[in-house]
């Protein structure tokens, strides 16, 4: 009994060093924040954006950027659409830890790319987000987001289109969120993880050797 206790008491003292999320969450589900660019014979270029911020997403401004682009030329038979995410997002999907660990690209990422008529390229899921904390410091975040890139099938339009339908971030500078993580919880660090584990391992290995003897 003793013994138990005692592991307890160095689990929890193991796990009290994660890191407490607390999170701020911006739901758009039920009315998306979106934006387009729509290219034509008329228009032969348009182009668009989308901001986040630790304020929420906006049309007008923002740290990160989302661009749209669409364009049209028959006489050349030039005809494409493009959704790019410029720096400070890295794919992701639903449940992974966004954090110091993350790759973010310092370059711009192209998230879709129609250039076939009538193949509408589509992107429905999760992006990691990075926001300037200041100081070499950095908020950890997550987008959902859905968008399509689409060339008509008689190539005379051609558009691109995004809807972010929520984001949330970690207010505590440096410190790890899930994607689509929308309550404060308590996150294992990556060298937490491996701490418990190892910890973990080691009392079973402890365990047997005392059977043994």
């Amino acid at each position: 009994m003793k013994k138990s206790r005692y592991n307890l008491i160095i689990a929890a003292a193991i796990l009290g060093s994660v890191a407490h999320a607390d999170i701020v969450h911006y739901d758009y589900s039920n009315n998306p924040i979106g934006n387009s660019a729509d290219a034509s014979d008329l228009n032969s270029y348009s182009q668009g954006s989308l901001y986040l911020s630790t304020s929420g997403a906006s049309l007008e401004q923002g740290e990160l950027e989302i661009s749209l682009s669409a364009f049209v030329q028959k006489k050349e038979k030039s005809r494409w659409a493009t959704v790019d995410l410029l720096s400070g997002f890295s794919l992701t999907t639903e449940g992974e830890i966004v954090g110091t660990e993350t790759n973010f690209s310092p370059a711009p990422q192209q998230l879709l790319s129609a250039t076939g008529k009538g193949e509408p390229k589509n992107f429905d899921g999760y992006v990691s987000l990075r926001f300037d904390a200041g100081d070499g410091d950095f908020y950890y975040g997550w987008a959902k987001i859905a968008g399509e890139a689409y060339v008509d099938p008689n190539g005379k339009s051609s558009s691109a289109s995004l809807n972010i339908m929520g984001m949330a971030f970690n207010d505590t500078a440096n410190k790890s969120i899930l994607a689509g993580q929308t309550i404060t919880t308590v996150i294992p660090e990556p060298a937490v993880v491996t701490l418990v584990l190892g910890f973990g391992i080691s009392l079973v290995g402890a365990k047997r050797i005392f059977k043994r003897g």
